[in-house]
């Protein structure tokens, strides 16, 4: 059984169980897709039996938590394998950096390290040079499906399984 964590207006096509935190996905461009098995919960703390599914998958919800090291242990409590899909640095500092993530990550050696993205200040103001340009067009509705694609470009992303 493969659980999708943050499954969102965009859920694995092969879900079982999915979760997100909430009913709407407006920042993702999108009403939840709701399955007969959807739970609404925060994933630090998922309401599920430890090893319950065979395979979990969190695409691109870590960048958004509070506490991503505490997710990252639930994914691993309640399944015997999983994916976790986040932006790569790249992507986000210098091609198009979302002010609401609150983490970057990078992969070295087989591990999967993350820190507060670097962000500038001007007038006490934070920015990110680049990627906030290309933020603030995805919030235009002509162009977020645009975005929303390029995101998915495998280049863009960061893969980490175990």
């Amino acid at each position: 059984m493969l659980l999708d964590v943050g499954s969102g207006s965009q859920p694995h096509p092969e879900l079982d169980v999915g979760c997100d935190l909430y009913f709407s996905a407006h920042l993702e461009g999108g009403i939840v897709a709701f399955t007969d098995n959807f739970v609404i919960c925060d994933a630090h703390n998922l309401p599920f039996r430890t090893k319950a599914f065979s395979k979990v998958t969190c695409r691109h919800v870590m960048e958004h938590l509070k506490e991503p090291r505490i997710c990252f242990i639930e994914l691993k409590r309640v399944a015997h394998s999983g994916e976790i899909e986040v932006p790569r640095l790249i992507y986000e500092e210098l091609l198009c950096g979302f002010p609401y993530h609150q983490w970057t990550f990078i992969k070295k050696k087989g591990k999967l390290y993350f820190r507060k993205p670097n962000k500038m200040k001007i007038n006490n103001s934070t920015i990110i040079p680049l990627g906030w340009a290309t933020h603030k067009i995805t919030l235009h509705k002509k162009f977020s499906w645009l975005v929303m694609s390029i995101r998915r470009i495998p280049i863009f992303n960061l893969k980490y399984r175990w």
